[in-house]
């Protein structure tokens, strides 16, 4: 016959969360991301408050030191693109960092036919049909780079388009403006663009940098002038085909944006570059006769190259 065993049922008591050791709150705050702590900051005085917790002899709350130690543990390449700005919170730079370390996503779609190829995913954009309106862009605009070296990649689904990449400030709210097209090199916008210019965005004057496919030029431009686009052709340029992976190396130390096709540099395509940029597409149909053409741009984070 089977022998049954017994069990004895403990009473576990509840223990309030303001009861728990700064060491074990520390060790559990380490597993949180940037907006994560911020909320849980607030939860609680004593987690937010700067005259309590054991970091206070560094005039820190609790949290702020946990945001702390997250920052402090960053590897070499990530503390280099990611300097903290002068009056940033723990917090904004801890959540500067998760953005740094989560895959690229295009968070802000300019223009009446542009859309996400799938709902549930914002590294790829289709652009529906032909736009009579003319250009639609899609900005990484969450993703601001403001130092060291950052490397992207982006795939053409079909080039039956017109689909350039690149770099522009950070601009936001764009997308809730109704418009029906929008190109940062048209003088329409210039003038609002440039209105939007911050400390952060350095002392270089290209606001917004375009590889063109058609072209294989190189556009320009300086939102503070009415001049015109400065194009130039520059040295290693090849011709891009649909399914072609086209890479760039954005290198802030250096001030240059540099090309790959297929994984293998092509050359700098553009220096003096400073400031803050986010990566964008542009995307335009050529004629009506593609009305029933859905060209697509996707786009991922990478490490950077060695070379």
């Amino acid at each position: 016959m089977a022998q049954t065993k017994s069990f004895k049922r403990f009473k576990i008591a509840d223990i309030g969360i303001d009861s728990l050791d700064d060491n074990i709150m520390l060790h559990a705050a380490s597993y949180l991301k940037g907006k994560e702590l911020l909320n849980f900051a607030l939860t609680c005085r004593r987690f937010g408050s700067k005259s309590s917790g054991r970091n206070n002899a560094d005039g820190l709350s609790l949290f702020e030191g946990a945001a702390q130690q997250i920052l402090d543990a960053r590897k070499e390449d990530e503390k280099d693109a990611l300097p903290r700005y002068l009056g940033e919170s723990l917090f904004e730079h801890c959540n500067q960092l998760d953005l740094l370390r989560s895959p690229l996503s295009f968070d802000q779609l300019i223009g009446e036919r542009l859309e996400y190829s799938t709902p549930s995913d914002k590294s790829c954009v289709t652009m529906k049909g032909y736009c009579e309106s003319g250009t639609n862009i899609a900005i990484c605009s969450n993703h601001v780079m403001r130092a060291g070296k950052h490397y992207a990649t982006f795939t053409d689904g079909k080039n039956d388009a017109i689909i350039s990449v690149g770099i522009i400030r950070p601009i936001k709210g764009w997308d809730k403006k109704g418009l029906r097209e929008f190109s940062p090199f048209y003088s329409t916008h210039r003038a609002d663009l440039h209105a939007e210019r911050t400390d952060r965005w350095g002392e270089s004057n290209v606001d917004c940098c375009m590889h063109f496919h058609t072209s294989l030029d190189c556009s320009c431009l300086d939102w503070e002038t009415e001049r015109p686009p400065s194009t130039h052709h520059w040295s290693g340029t090849e011709w891009f085909n649909a399914g072609d992976r086209i890479s760039l190396l954005l290198d802030l130390n250096a001030g240059t944006l540099a090309v790959y096709k297929n994984g293998q540099r092509l050359g700098v395509m553009k220096d003096n570059l400073a400031g803050e940029y986010c990566w964008m597409t542009y995307m335009r149909t050529q004629s009506s006769s593609y009305k029933d053409i859905s060209p697509s741009v996707s786009i991922k984070r990478g490490p950077v190259p060695a070379t």
